[in-house]
């Protein structure tokens, strides 16, 4: 219980820095298929 307590609290940071890199990736490129006349 111990080790999958320490392992999750090592995991969460990390999954929520890989998310939030990848929303933003996907989000830019929308922007840019949606748009591409814009700037």
């Amino acid at each position: 219980m111990a080790i999958v307590k320490r392992g999750d609290r090592g995991l969460k940071p990390g999954v929520i820095y890989a998310l939030s890199r990848i929303l933003f990736m996907v989000l830019e490129f929308n922007e840019k298929e949606n748009s591409p006349t814009d700037t």
